[in-house]
């Protein structure tokens, strides 16, 4: 289930708080229209997505099913922050590198291919009219280069349009593909929307990489423990005194290894000289002294007797110690720190939130700029609309040349991933901020 404090799917008549992972997102513009999208639906009172931790919190009288159908609609994937098993969620980057990136899904293999589709146009359309050869079949590559590659931001450019009724970044970059085509600039079309689509893909490639720094805090803890458990379906025992199966009444506990997230609170692990603690507990046997650094950041081990509390990722001593689980894997220190960082790199800093206003209002303001260039020198000054020869650039060419220069993404996208990097970076070694605005305090 989405997590959530009303488990009912149905129309909800009272606020609650909803938890998402948001799958697809390749930029901050992404995370924007589905942040702005949600915000539309009725009931809902506050949405706030972070694009680096994919994290969507959504608080209102809105139902699960129709936000998931809401993000769907907006061509993401919305899915329970909490499901290890979710297939997409193990498909992050940690040291692939950003080819391999660009083979795991569809959007970003569609861009890989473009780019292969626009190298003869790069490499022979200047060469092969210098031969007296014809390049129509070239120009066909720069077309098919920019259809495959702009596949996916054209269809995002048009249901933000049509879903969030604004002006996206994507809807800019496709109109100046299209118009390039339109006054013959098919080398540039397809190499715009090429370069564009690699760029995202390299925004999204670089977020999963923040995204990961934070994951890797979990590694620092081990996936196995040693519990105390009885033997179950005892062969030496079967049948002695009506015994059948189950555990054996005859065998003590024995020591076995399992996952760490098969335990249950009141078990009893052992943990040996030299291995990690693997759950928070209670010591019920042994002494010895624990390296609480991974944890605590202390420099000295600390002197651990029957009663005393040790925490999961610190590192034991000399002695056997026997100690009773009072935490499940899922809320233990080292989980809770995790998510306290993960809470902290979704707070935005104030340099964070005014970009985000700043990309709010100005793609549509290029795009009235860009309207204007085309069309106020042609009507007023009688400047050409439409390139009269090849070697004179008419006011359209221009007006498209605007609007692909004045892409903001690398603005946008710069701030919250520096963000959630610092944080990333500071919880690995024992430093824990509060939020980006915390930063900022700082700098």
């Amino acid at each position: 289930m989405i997590q959530q404090t009303n488990k009912s799917t149905n129309r909800q008549t009272t606020p609650q708080e909803l938890t998402f992972r948001i799958r697809g997102m390749d930029c901050a513009g992404c995370a924007q229209s589905v942040e702005n999208g949600v915000a539309r639906l009725d009931g809902v009172e506050m949405c706030r997505l972070n694009f680096t931790t994919e994290l969507l919190h959504v608080t209102g009288a809105t139902a699960a099913d129709d936000i998931i159908k809401r993000v769907e609609s907006l061509g993401y994937e919305a899915v329970d922050p909490t499901d290890d098993s979710d297939e997409t969620a193990n498909q992050e980057p940690t040291n692939h590198s950003f080819w391999q990136f660009l083979w795991q899904r569809w959007d970003t293999r569609l861009a890989l291919l473009g780019a292969l589709l626009i190298l003869p146009g790069l490499l022979f359309n200047e060469l092969l009219p210098f031969l007296g050869l014809e390049s129509m079949w070239l120009n066909l590559f720069s077309v098919a280069a920019m259809a495959v590659a702009g596949y996916p931001i054209a269809d995002s450019a048009w249901r933000t349009l049509r879903i969030n009724r604004e002006i996206s970044i994507n809807l800019l970059m496709t109109i100046a593909a299209v118009g390039a085509v339109i006054i013959g600039a098919y080398t540039e079309a397809g190499l715009v929307m090429v370069l564009f689509a690699v760029g995202e893909a390299l925004e999204g490639f670089t977020a999963a990489r923040a995204r990961n720094s934070i994951r890797s805090l979990m590694e620092a803890a081990p996936q196995e423990a040693t519990v105390l458990r009885p033997c179950i379906n005892c062969a030496g025992h079967m049948g002695q005194d009506g015994y059948t199966g189950g555990p054996c009444p005859f065998c003590g506990l024995e020591e076995q290894r399992v996952p760490v997230a098969s335990l249950e609170v009141g078990e009893t692990i052992v943990v040996k000289p030299g291995e990690q603690i693997p759950m928070d507990g209670r010591i019920l046997t042994g002494h010895s002294a624990v390296n609480q650094a991974p944890i605590t950041g202390e420099s000295q081990p600390v002197a651990k007797e029957p009663e005393d509390t040790v925490y999961a990722s610190s590192i034991n001593g000399n002695g056997v110690l026997q100690i009773e689980v009072t935490h499940p894997a899922a809320d233990n220190t080292i989980s809770r720190i995790i998510k306290l960082v993960e809470e902290a790199q979704a707070q935005k800093a104030p340099a964070q939130r005014i970009v985000d206003k700043f990309a709010k209002v100005y793609t549509p303001l290029v795009v009235g700029l860009a309207a204007l260039v085309a069309v106020v020198p042609p009507l007023f000054f009688g400047q050409p609309f439409w390139n009269p020869d090849a070697s004179t650039q008419g006011w359209l060419y221009r007006a498209l040349a605007l609007l692909v220069v004045a892409c903001p993404c690398a603005l946008v996208i710069s701030t919250p991933v520096s963000v959630i990097s610092a944080i990333s970076n500071a919880a690995r070694n024992g430093v824990l901020v509060k939020g980006g605005a915390f930063l900022e305090m700082l700098s």
